[in-house]
């Protein structure tokens, strides 16, 4: 059901939701970062560049999201083409511990983006930072 209402939202609404999410972990830094360091033990310095890692990550796709859009091609017949991405459905994700927070979404925003729906699975090690990234 998440797959059928996430493909029809169009390019541009997935962008404005990826720059709503930036917002919101900025404004949970602290407490992600927290997070990461209690579960796996990195220093809270590198749980929050981690963190502004992921921020930076979603603002880059909340507004770079132009080379996704349909594009009209000119093929030597003198027609035109259009190439259009299109959503394939679930991927599944095995995150290991090392970056918990970040490589949720290194190869999940551009899914989200195209349209795909995710299935994470954490580290056993990190349930909590996958809960708060659910």
């Amino acid at each position: 059901m998440a797959f059928e209402i996430q493909k029809r939202r169009t390019l541009e609404e997935r962008a404005g939701i990826i720059q709503k999410l930036a917002k919101v972990i900025e404004g949970r830094t602290k407490e992600i970062s927290e997070m990461i360091t209690f579960e796996m033990g990195k220093p809270i310095v590198e749980a929050e560049a981690e963190v502004k890692k992921v921020v930076n990550f979603c603002n880059y796709y909340g507004s770079e999201f132009h080379p996704l859009a349909p594009q009209k091609i000119k093929t030597p017949a003198k027609k035109y083409s259009y190439v259009k991405y299109l959503p394939l459905g679930t991927i599944y994700f095995l995150i290991p511990f090392n970056f918990p927070f970040y490589l949720n979404f290194k190869g999940g925003l551009p899914n989200l983006l195209l349209g795909n729906t995710l299935l994470a699975r954490n580290a056993d090690s990190c349930p909590n930072v996958g809960r708060l990234i659910e």
